[in-house]
């Protein structure tokens, strides 16, 4: 299992463009892909309350984690035209050129609770 964690900064005023995009565009079409498993939106903490919890504020907006099968589906997925289709949303409402960071995961071990 791998994950792609995307950070992403919306431009001055977009950003709840880009929190829709995320939401009602991206993760609805990443949903339907094979070898998706889940994605989460994450937002950091920012003033006061990261100052609270000693952390600083970050560059980005909004975190996107995607979990997948393998590498090979989650390639699949980017080469797709849906994937060109709805990422243009998400770019329409980033920084250009500054405003989208990735890094991968390979998920070495992982730990769950039961509810």
């Amino acid at each position: 299992m791998i994950t792609l964690n995307m950070r992403l900064t919306a431009k001055p005023g977009c950003e709840e463009e880009l929190n829709s995009a995320i939401r009602d565009k991206w993760m609805k079409a990443m949903a339907k892909q094979p070898g998706f498993i889940r994605g989460v939106m994450l937002k950091p903490y920012e003033g006061d309350a990261a100052a609270k919890v000693g952390l600083p504020d970050q560059e980005f907006t909004v975190e996107v984690v995607s979990f997948w099968e393998s590498e090979e589906r989650r390639a699949a997925w980017a080469a797709s035209d849906i994937h060109a289709e709805v990422i243009a949303y998400v770019n329409d409402a980033i920084l250009p050129e500054t405003g989208k960071k990735a890094v991968m995961f390979t998920i070495e071990e992982r730990w769950e609770t039961s509810f």
